[in-house]
């Protein structure tokens, strides 16, 4: 009996040993895992910080070289004490293209009370009258107008009286334009 003791005590031994080593190693595979979870948590936080490191430079780098197109904004837009001065460019199509043209109507948002920068509309319908060449410089003036600026609903029509000639025609072109009206004293950065 002398002999089975010691082997009983080692196997005890032995299997505590075992007990201890699997508990050691689950627990450092634990804490691995936690810290290769951190690892990644903390890469991720960093190309985050990178990119919106990059996203900002882009966004300062386009905000720096746009400064003098955002410089001509303002100009893109009809100030409300210039509606008039927009009238007469309007009416002044028909002489700058050689025909006959006029403003038959006009409408302007109401912007009277209206915080500075305030956007609205003046729309106004042209009547022209003239060669096919004149009419169509009268429309490609209205189109190219230096504001935000529509032309919709044109309309042509040829008179059937005169010569069978296309060129010695009288044409006469209808349609609409409606320019952004904003009120003065504007500043737009």
């Amino acid at each position: 009996m002398k002999h089975r003791l010691p082997h009983i005590a080692l196997l005890i031994f032995a299997f505590l040993t075992l007990i201890m080593v699997a508990a050691v190693y689950s627990y450092m595979y634990h804490l691995v895992g936690m810290s290769s979870e951190r690892l990644i948590v903390a890469r991720q936080a960093v190309e985050t910080a990178k990119s919106d490191k990059d996203n900002s430079q882009g966004i300062i780098s386009l905000y720096t070289t746009t400064a003098p197109v955002r410089a001509q904004l303002p100009s893109l837009f009809i100030s409300s004490d210039k509606a008039v001065s927009f009238i007469e460019s309007m009416e002044s199509l028909g002489r700058l293209a050689s025909s006959s043209a006029s403003l038959t109507a006009i409408q302007a948002d109401n912007l009277d009370g209206a915080p500075a920068g305030k956007i609205g509309a003046i729309r106004g319908h042209m009547d022209a009258t003239g060669s096919w060449s004149s009419l169509m410089r009268t429309l490609s003036l209205a189109e190219t107008l230096p504001y935000v600026a529509r032309v919709s609903s044109a309309r042509l029509d040829v008179s059937s009286a005169g010569s069978e000639k296309l060129s010695a025609r009288t044409w006469h072109i209808s349609f609409d334009v409606e320019a952004a009206l904003r009120v003065a004293s504007s500043t737009l950065k």
